[in-house]
């Protein structure tokens, strides 16, 4: 029975995975798991959409914009920079798409992936941490489902409803379970009756190995082939890997399972193992600009740091005071001295 080790950092207080690690001064905890029945679908990558697009024709050497750009119509997003793209697919959230109402007319006329430019396949999800805090999702199920067929998603996922934080507490978490739950079983009766095109998502929320595993178990009894776990992306791996044991009894050959906002590289041996055929994550793209380490991958997983220069303009105040000690540095430097004492001030 092929086994799968899992890594658990003591300095980090997370759990990094290998596959088949040995002689590593961290601990190793074996998973003597059989590979998930789904392991022949493979494994996927979506990027979210987060308007990470850039300027092709920016200027860096005078570190300026091109003139006059729009920026839908004159920048582009990482699969338009390489020959192929760098991810499997995109998945892009409601909550997102209406951030502009500029940017959601446009879509709305032409259509996801050609406002995107991307031919590959897209999710659509309603962005649950856009509306955390509301006591339920401010959308309809038969809303959803036009949206995911009129914006032509390949794939579209039911209304859910997180249960992280303080919104994971005894009473609030059972209302947000089931009504995760009843939105699913809504959400794929309602596809099937209206004939959409787009290939239904069950989301399944939870606050335990148990909870997700039953949730699991209840969607595949509603009739999907497609699954996607959420809440998941502030977790531990160690604590995701806990779910997924509790949820591999339950999966089928043709069901795929999707992580929601969770991208470990060193996890993914062990993710896929266990029946991940699919997750998410902008992390490693915008670490680029936002991460203050590690900014660049190769594919030997050799890391790199940016060395990051703070622009120079009028309104910079860390700037500003550094320029000024260098005036007064350089005008000290030049003053001749009138007396002894005052050389040595």
């Amino acid at each position: 029975m092929p086994s799968v080790a899992v890594k658990s950092s003591k300095k980090k207080g997370k759990a990094a995975i290998a596959d088949g690690a040995e002689g590593e001064e961290e601990s190793s905890e074996f998973l003597p798991m059989p590979p998930a029945p789904n392991l022949h679908l493979g494994m996927k990558y979506f990027i979210p959409e987060w308007d990470d697009h850039v300027d092709p024709t920016y200027n860096f050497l005078t570190d300026t914009l091109t003139p006059d750009r729009d920026p839908h119509e004159d920048e582009v997003y990482a699969h338009e920079i390489y020959p192929t793209p760098n991810y499997d697919a995109i998945l892009v959230s409601k909550v997102v798409v209406e951030a502009s109402k500029k940017k959601r007319q446009k879509i709305e006329e032409i259509g996801i992936h050609e406002f995107i430019s991307f031919q590959g396949e897209m999710m659509g999800d309603c962005g649950a941490f856009g509306y955390i805090k509301e006591d339920v999702p401010p959308y309809n199920t038969i809303e959803i489902l036009d949206y995911y067929e009129k914006l032509g998603f390949n794939y579209g996922v039911s209304i859910d409803h997180l249960i992280v934080g303080p919104f994971a507490e005894v009473g609030v978490r059972e209302m947000r379970y089931e009504l995760t739950l009843k939105n699913a079983q809504e959400f794929i009766e309602q596809h099937r009756l209206g004939g959409y095109t787009f290939t239904p998502i069950g989301a399944a929320q939870g606050w335990s190995p148990e909870t997700y595993a039953e949730a699991v178990k209840q969607l595949i009894n509603m009739g999907y082939d497609y699954i996607a776990l959420g809440g998941l992306a502030r977790a531990t791996s160690k604590e995701i890997i806990e779910i997924l044991k509790a949820i591999h009894p339950h999966l089928q050959p043709h069901v795929r399972i999707h992580l929601f906002g969770v991208a470990r590289i060193s996890a993914i041996p062990v993710l896929r193992h266990l029946g991940v055929t699919s997750f998410d994550s902008a992390s490693p793209l915008r670490r680029a600009w936002l991460g203050s380490g590690a900014n660049y991958h190769t594919l030997r997983t050799k890391m790199y740091s940016a060395v990051r220069i703070p622009p120079v303009s009028r309104h910079g105040v860390r700037i500003k005071h550094v320029i000024e000690v260098w005036r007064f540095n350089k005008e000290l430097k030049n003053k001749k001295p009138s007396t002894t004492n005052e050389f040595f001030l």
